[in-house]
């Protein structure tokens, strides 16, 4: 049976690409346009050096010439055969390498000839072939085989004739039905990371750039399996190649671990012609070792946005990653929260962003949250840890955004971090979100704004504050740049919510102000409501939607649904049912509408309470 190219195939389909001497070259499928020069190619190349027919002198034998010319010919009708052209001029045929397959049940066919010139030449070929039984000794049934590759002489020397062979294996991992000769590879899994689908995952932007966005949850439900080690290459194959510039590269929830992400710091990170400057890799399985090699070559990484938290890489970890920062000038957005830090790690750290240690100058948004307070023998001790940030305050330049949750932070360490914000000049944004400051931090924080400091965002929500504290921040926020305040999630009631709102109305405008997670009465959604009504507040700046219901005062809304959908959708937001009549009782008591019951049988009441 004579092998024939799968239609699933593409054809032209390009194999392999390379540069030489500042020219790109690529590797392709012999197609019809180019087959003329190909074959002239071999006639005047091939026949002329190759060594059995240089030294049978065929050129001189026009009949044996024809018989090679005619296989040659005969071979390209199968469409497996390449050529080497340039990228930018697929016209210039540079090299050809005429393929087939040669299938354990392919009918053999006696070769007759009646040229003695071919006879000798095919014939010492197939002595040759046949010395060895390929397909048994290598338990195959087909394999690729060829009958001719020849280079222009102009290109030869530079290693070509290497990458047509290599592209052979390129060809032989393509189609399924050809069988590699070093033995049967098993069918490529359905779930493979390959080009195609990381091209899928790539969003295009309008200048040219791409993201590749390979979240692990979106790889989960597609293929039920994460990023691993082994999809890094074609990862770092793919950015290489691709043809949108890829700037951001979202491995985040995936299961690389340092293998892997060794594997991208060499062919990608740290490559002078990389394009990527933002990595998320947060989630993963990297660790202190990860982070060493980050510090080793920290001079020439080009990223400037690198989120790693979620990475178990510890104390040590953390030392590494106080080298990076050291000896590195790109990194402007970090992100370490979650990564096992301990107090030993965080002196070491801080260090490195202290301008009074020649320190780093180019980080500008630092994520330092979840930190384990604890040193050594010693129970959490998280007044050092505020020390430690004080520090930073005091003696850090560059940084205006800073983040600092769930670190455990309580009131008497909100001391620390306000001496050291009243003398910083650079920090707009604070996040102090779901720690434990309560009242007097609150409290702390009130004095500090009245101070006009250039903070124009806080963030306090998830901090146990109650009225008292909502009360003192109000005397400071008047006299503050503050834009966006997050005090949800707290234990305000109304008391406190209104002192917050009284202070909306100051020089600067408050843009956002969240309050949602609080205890919300029926006086703070009607001033609510009024501040909506009049302008002084916008329902896109506010997270809470006061019910129409609630601002008036009113328990129970009810309404007459008369239809079956819009009955269904009122169940599903809790409305209950009061009254139903039919509308064949309606057409008795002189309300008749013809056909309805096609549609619905009841008209109903239903209500909801507020």
């Amino acid at each position: 049976m004579v092998f024939r190219r799968p239609e699933s195939l593409p054809l032209p389909s390009t194999w392999r690409r390379f540069t030489v001497c500042n020219t790109n070259l690529v590797v392709r499928d012999l197609t019809e346009d180019l087959r003329e020069t190909a074959v002239q190619l071999l006639v005047k190349y091939f026949t002329a050096h190759e060594p059995p027919c240089k030294y049978i002198e065929i050129n001189k034998h026009p009949t044996a010439l024809g018989e090679l010319e005619k296989l040659w010919r005969k071979t390209i009708d199968d469409q497996l055969s390449i050529v080497c052209v340039k990228e930018d001029d697929p016209t210039d045929v540079i090299g050809v390498n005429v393929l087939t397959v040669s299938d354990q049940n392919d009918k053999e066919e006696e070769f007759k000839t009646e040229d003695k010139i071919w006879a000798k030449l095919f014939g010492a070929v197939d002595l040759v072939t046949r010395a060895v039984d390929v397909y048994q000794t290598f338990g195959v049934e087909r394999y690729l085989t060829a009958y001719g590759l020849v280079v222009d002489p102009q290109w030869r020397g530079w290693g070509i004739g290497k990458e047509m062979l290599l592209a052979r294996k390129c060809i032989c991992d393509t189609v399924a039905i050809l069988k590699k000769i070093t033995g049967n590879p098993e069918p490529l899994s359905s779930t493979e990371i390959n080009s195609i689908r990381l091209n899928l995952f790539t969003e295009r932007n309008s200048d040219g750039t791409g993201y590749l966005v390979l979240r692990g949850k979106d790889i989960y439900e597609k293929y039920n399996r994460r990023i691993c080690d082994s999809d890094v290459r074609a990862i770092c194959l793919y950015l290489k190649h691709s043809p949108r510039i890829i700037t951001k590269v979202d491995l985040s929830y995936n299961s690389i671990t340092d293998t892997g992400f060794f594997k991208l710091l060499k062919n990608v990170l740290i490559k002078g012609r990389s394009s990527v400057t933002n990595l998320n890799i947060m989630n993963n399985n990297i660790t202190e070792l990860s982070i060493l090699n980050l510090s080793k070559y920290a001079k020439f990484l080009k990223l400037k946005y690198l989120r790693i938290n979620g990475n178990d890489f510890g104390t040590k970890g953390g030392e590494y990653f106080a080298d990076l920062l050291s000896n590195n000038r790109s990194i402007e957005c970090c992100d370490i929260g979650e990564t096992g830090q301990t107090l030993t790690s965080v002196a070491h750290i801080i260090t490195a962003l202290r301008y009074d240690h020649a320190g780093n100058t180019t980080l500008r948004v630092f994520d330092f949250s979840r930190i384990i307070p604890l040193f050594n023998r010693y129970s959490y001790e998280t007044k050092w840890l505020a020390y430690h940030i004080e520090y930073l305050l005091e003696r850090n330049d560059t940084i205006v955004e800073l983040h600092l949750q769930k670190n455990e932070l309580i009131g008497h360490d909100v001391e620390y971090l306000v001496r050291g914000l009243r003398n910083n000049k650079t920090l707009l944004y604070l996040d102090i979100g779901y720690n434990k400051i309560g009242e007097y931090g609150a409290e702390l924080f009130g004095q500090y704004l009245s101070e006009k400091p250039q903070l124009i965002l806080l963030n306090l929500a998830g901090n146990g504050i109650r009225d008292t504290g909502a009360r003192a921040l109000s005397f400071g926020l008047p006299y503050s740049r503050i834009r966006a305040l997050d005090l949800g999630h707290n234990k305000i009631t109304d008391d406190g919510i209104l002192y917050i709102l009284n202070t909306i109305k100051k020089p600067f405008y408050m843009r956002f102000l969240n309050l949602w997670g609080n205890d919300i009465g029926e006086t703070t959604c009607g001033v609510i409501q009024r501040m909506l009504l009049s302008g002084a507040l916008f329902q896109h700046t506010i997270d809470v939607r006061i019910p129409l219901c609630k601002a008036l005062d009113i328990k129970v809304t009810a309404t007459v649904f008369t239809a079956g959908a819009s009955q269904a959708v009122a169940r599903k937001a809790g409305f209950k049912e009061l009254y139903k009549i039919s509308y064949q009782e309606l057409a008795e008591q002189g309300y008749r509408f013809p056909g309805i019951e096609e549609d619905t049988k009841y008209s109903k009441l239903m209500a909801l309470e507020i």
